[in-house]
């Protein structure tokens, strides 16, 4: 069984797993957009309610906007996109790992003292 490289960003490049992408891409932004707008509706109170708010709508703002880059590359695949994916992904996908477990520790938060 061939070995794939690990240091190697696999994007990708068929038709059909790019209209995929760009169908997912576009409602995971759409829910990005209503959760902001979800989110703007909570008054927070204390001090810690103030904090978890601004770090869950920068959350969302981020993962809204990560899903309009991958439906640009889902409708246009873009060289400049595949270009500055290629240069820096391990610190997108650390990046996206943080963001990831911050937005289920502030859902979590948000729903437990709502």
């Amino acid at each position: 069984m061939p070995k794939l490289p690990t240091d190697k960003l696999i994007l990708v490049r068929s038709f059909k797993e790019r209209t995929r992408l760009s169908f997912l891409c576009s409602g995971f932004a759409a829910f990005m957009g209503f959760m902001i707008t979800e989110m703007e509706k909570w008054k927070p109170s204390g001090f810690m309610e103030h904090f978890v708010h601004a770090v869950g709508v920068d959350i969302f703002i981020t993962f809204g906007l990560f899903s309009i880059l991958g439906l640009i590359w889902g409708l246009f695949a873009p060289a400049w996109l595949e270009r500055a994916l290629q240069r820096g992904y391990r610190k997108v996908l650390t990046i996206i790992s943080v963001i990831a477990i911050g937005s289920v520790c502030s859902i979590v938060f948000y729903l437990v003292f709502r």
